[in-house]
């Protein structure tokens, strides 16, 4: 029930459903004006109702509307009532209310397709924005994980040079494969090496 009520669903409708508002748009403006009695009325609610059916629809029921309307006015309102034929003299009239629902039908069909690009525009951004945001909380939190690990490091190594600056032993770092990683000494005079050259060596090296 709930994907047929998606946005998509609504921005496209499905075929049987665009053509079928025409001939309910275009049979309600009929009836209209023949149940109110006003001629005058006739082409603004045949105009109205090609103007509904493309905005809904696109081109193609803008002009399946346009299409219905030219047949409903001269069956129900141009003489002789109730058949086809047209008088020669109103023949005029009904090429120009063709033109202007033809208008109206291509203006309104091109103002659909601009909403639905502007809107589907808007959902990409949407979506991109969406993205970022959430780029950007997982960077956040690298970076705060990162500024605690080198706070603890810090922290740390103030420390293991307070230990080693209130002893007179030598301390030494050593890596898996036997490698100074850090000498500390309150004199450096002792060590057999100076610090910065026993960094980086093995201590089968020094030996």
């Amino acid at each position: 029930m709930m994907g047929s009520l998606t946005p998509d669903r609504w921005r496209e409708p499905p075929v049987i459903l665009r053509y079928v508002l025409p001939v309910l748009s275009v049979a309600a403006a009929a009836v209209l004006v023949n149940s109110t009695g006003v001629r005058l009325a006739v082409t603004p609610s045949f105009i109205c109702a090609v103007i509904l059916s493309a905005w809904f629809g696109g081109m193609g029921p803008g002009l399946f509307a346009t299409a219905l309307s030219v047949v409903a006015i001269e069956y129900y309102f141009v003489p002789p009532i109730g058949s086809l034929a047209i008088k020669p003299a109103l023949i005029s009239g009904i090429i120009l209310f063709s033109l202007a629902a033809l208008f109206v039908a291509w203006l309104s069909a091109t103002q659909r397709k601009t909403a639905k690009s502007l809107s589907r525009i808007g959902d990409e951004l949407a979506a991109k924005i969406h993205d970022l945001e959430g780029s950007n909380k997982a960077l956040k939190a690298e970076i705060a994980e990162r500024m605690r690990i080198e706070t603890s490091l810090r922290a740390s190594e103030a420390r293991l040079s307070a230990l080693v600056g209130s002893t007179d032993e030598i301390v030494y770092e050593f890596d898996a494969d036997g490698k100074y990683l850090n000498v500390w000494a309150k004199d450096e005079e002792l060590l057999i090496w100076p610090r910065d050259q026993l960094i980086g060596r093995g201590l089968g090296d020094i030996l």
